[in-house]
């Protein structure tokens, strides 16, 4: 799981006073645009732009999120956790399945409305349903759904199946990252 960025330039249009970011991917090359009469206005938008062209390409299965630089660049930028993409790779991972949201659905045992709302910008699914998720699409998910210094894993084996269960880290907790294998006999 990566956190993703994009740096922008800034112009201010005199005449209108609207502020305007072009933001750029990797290789220099505009990756999109947002304008607001303030700066945070013109931020949100661009990252609303994003995000929404992301989700929309990966409609037809492609995957640009590659595009956006993993590491911080110089200069002004927009920050993108790897979970805000959840989303994005979940629809990915259906469409090169070549599979609807309501064969998805049938598959989960839920409805095609409550299977569209995990695919939409802005999801927080629970860990069962992304381990559901994990099984029917047969895609790495949970470093895409939650965020590792935000959280405490716990897993325990539970009726022959892996279980895990997510919760706030404490004020007392420092983040780290362990790896935890078990079989069941």
């Amino acid at each position: 799981m990566r956190n993703h960025y994009l740096p922008y330039t800034v112009t201010r249009e005199e005449t209108t006073q609207t502020i305007c970011l072009s933001g750029q991917d990797c290789r220099g090359e505009l990756f999109g645009t947002g304008a607001g009469k303030t700066l945070e206005q013109a931020e949100t938008r661009l990252r609303d732009y994003i995000l929404d062209s992301l989700f929309a390409a990966a409609t037809d299965g492609e995957n640009f999120i590659g595009d956006l630089p993993t590491t911080r660049p110089d200069g002004p930028c927009l920050f993108f956790a790897a979970q805000e993409f959840f989303p994005v790779r979940l629809r990915l991972a259906r469409a090169s399945l070549s599979l609807t949201q309501s064969e998805v659905a049938e598959r989960l045992g839920i409805t095609q409305q409550a299977y569209a709302k995990l695919e939409k910008i802005g999801s927080n699914p629970k860990l069962s349903a992304v381990h559901n998720l994990e099984e029917v699409l047969q895609i790495e998910l949970l470093d895409w759904a939650v965020a590792p210094d935000q959280v405490v894993v716990v897993m325990a084996p539970q009726e022959g199946k892996p279980w895990a269960s997510a919760r706030p880290l404490d004020d007392q907790e420092q983040p780290s990252k362990v790896s935890v294998s078990w079989s069941i006999q």
